[in-house]
């Protein structure tokens, strides 16, 4: 089973930061309202898409592909 995390805090706190210490190997990040993160890598995203459907669909393909960590941020 999954264990589900909420972070929550004021902007500007390093939420999204903190996400650069993830391994891209296993992290996919959904980010919809496609706000640039503030650092790059090469994980998987998916960016501007706020329909469920595609964002359950493409969340089942990352873990198709062996990701263990989906990140949703910024999700208002």
């Amino acid at each position: 089973m999954a264990q589900k995390i909420l972070i929550m805090g004021e902007s500007g706190t390093g939420k999204s930061t903190s996400m650069r210490n993830l391994d891209p190997a296993i992290t996919a990040i959904v980010n919809p309202v496609g706000k640039a993160l503030p650092f790059r890598g090469k994980f998987s995203t998916l960016n501007n898409t706020v329909e469920s459907r595609s964002i359950k669909s493409w969340i089942k393909g990352q873990v198709a592909e062996g990701k263990k960590i989906i990140v949703i941020d910024d999700f208002q």
